[in-house]
């Protein structure tokens, strides 16, 4: 089977406007002349963004098994949130559904990463002067995914 490599990259916008972008070749992003769903010629909006809220994305990880295989992770430092973005299958610049997870519950997320075994492992950021440190931070939480 032939793996096609796609590209996929999380943006802060100026305040707000955070952005996820499919990277293409010679593609030009628009930074700083637009921003969000700003349009201009020769560039490219992204396939997913933050509107008028601040994610502050930080760390992301392509999903290969499990059940969220074949979907975008993307941590939040702002947000404090992992954003679970669902790819179109047939258009790799299309996004079917986005929804966040543990929204306010373990405070900034760095990054997210997956295992050999199939296991994600986020990371906490509380105590770096931005965040409000808790007990047991800054920590790696491991989360073993179940099939339905």
């Amino acid at each position: 089977m032939k793996r096609i490599a796609r590209w996929y990259s999380s943006e802060h916008g100026p305040s707000a406007h955070d952005e996820l972008n499919r990277i293409e070749p010679k593609g030009n992003y628009g930074w700083p002349a637009i921003t969000g769903d700003q349009e201009q010629q020769g560039m490219r909006t992204p396939i997913w963004q933050s509107k008028d809220e601040t994610w502050a994305p930080s760390g992301m990880a392509f999903v290969r098994q499990g059940p969220w295989a074949g979907q975008l992770l993307i941590a939040n430092l702002r947000g404090q949130q992992l954003l679970r973005v669902k790819l179109d299958p047939g258009r790799a610049d299309a996004v079917t559904e986005a929804s966040t997870i543990f929204a306010n519950e373990l405070g900034r997320l760095r990054d997210v990463v997956e295992g050999p075994d199939g296991s994600l492992y986020l990371l906490t950021n509380n105590r770096d002067g931005r965040g409000e440190p808790r007990d047991g931070d800054d920590r790696i939480i491991r989360l073993v995914l179940q099939q339905p």
